[in-house]
């Protein structure tokens, strides 16, 4: 039976989308990075909820670099 798969959707500055992108896929299976306004810059982070404590540091420690928001996700 497949775990079931966790989402977060962060916003960032439109120039900094790549370089989101680049770190969090560096870590090979940690999360799926998808754009969802390239505009916007929001992206959503889909993962399985085993990692979230990594990714949860991994974005912590972005925030030093980067603007980067999470976007409250309706439950």
């Amino acid at each position: 039976m497949a775990a079931s798969w966790c989402r977060k959707i962060v916003e960032v500055k439109r120039r900094e989308i790549s370089y989101l992108k680049f770190i969090l896929e560096g870590y090979d299976g940690l999360v799926t990075v998808t754009t969802v306004d390239g505009n916007g810059g929001r992206v959503s982070l889909t993962f399985p909820p085993s990692v979230l404590p990594d990714l949860e540091r991994i974005l912590e420690t972005l925030k030093q670099e980067i603007v980067l928001t999470e976007i409250n996700l309706p439950p």
